[in-house]
């Protein structure tokens, strides 16, 4: 059930408590939607009861910051803002075990050696040799992590910074000033892509602009579950690298708050 502008419209100039209920009911199933395809890439010991709690936070902020008048749909800015709180409760728990944390930046650290060698993006085989194992060993190693483990990480060496994640295109803008932000920082991010291997540009287009889960993206590319995880952080290690080397931090990619927004707290 999706709510009326003119429900909207009558909750933002009364904040009556009844229509805010009938707000929040309507959607409050895209919180559970948005947990559940979360937990389904992280470790089991993370409960997706948390990752709801967290979500719903998100959620709430979303129905007290939504404004209709902007034609953009409740349902898609919302899940923005539920993914948002659910991925800074995981930055703020800081689960990631320090093994993976440490081969990550292990990777991270001959991409980046290679790259500065080769002038290009080293193949996985370059990469192995570099770290001292087999491609397959290497491969495996990708498979192991967890597929938010690096999209969550910054791009900042000292571990300051936006998350990568925050990096990823949101599609649902209607300011004119965020829009051309937008505009920029895809221009940024989409030349960074472009010079990924094409199975892995496959994957992140696949994964983040079509929404299909890994194992959909499997599919579609005839390779196993585990085999995409591989590819998909491949490309998450080499963005990182490619965002370090251009010394591009968070005041680079960061999109302007809303007008309305800034009235908010200037008030």
């Amino acid at each position: 059930m999706t709510t009326s502008p003119e429900t909207w419209r009558a909750y933002r100039r009364t904040k009556d408590r009844a229509l805010r209920d009938e707000i929040v009911e309507a959607d409050l199933a895209l919180v559970k939607r948005a947990a559940a395809r979360i937990a389904s890439r992280l470790p089991k010991h993370l409960r997706l009861d948390d990752l709801y709690s967290a979500g719903l936070v998100g959620y709430l902020a979303a129905v007290e910051d939504y404004d209709p008048e902007r034609g953009v749909a409740f349902a898609a800015y919302a899940v923005h803002r539920v993914r948002g709180a659910i991925f800074d409760e995981l930055r703020r728990l800081d689960w990631v075990p320090r093994g993976v944390r440490d081969r990550i930046r292990h990777t991270e650290r001959a991409i980046a050696t290679l790259y500065q060698r080769l002038d290009r993006q080293p193949t996985d085989e370059e990469i192995a040799r570099e770290l001292g194992v087999d491609v397959e060993a290497y491969r495996s190693g990708l498979a192991d992590g967890v597929t938010l483990v690096s999209l969550s990480a910054t791009a900042a060496p000292d571990g300051e910074g936006a998350a990568l994640v925050d990096y990823v295109r949101d599609t649902q803008v209607a300011d004119p000033l965020r829009a051309l932000a937008e505009v920029e920082r895809s221009g940024v991010l989409g030349g960074l892509v472009d010079t990924l291997p094409p199975r892995e540009r496959q994957v992140l287009a696949l994964y983040y602009h079509e929404e299909l889960t890994m194992r959909e993206v499997g599919t579609v590319l005839g390779v196993t579950e585990s085999r995409v995880s591989q590819l998909h952080s491949s490309a998450v290690h080499r963005l990182t690298v490619l965002l370090r080397r251009r010394r591009l931090g968070e005041s680079d990619l960061r999109l302007p708050e809303p007008a309305s927004s800034v009235a908010r707290s200037a008030r």
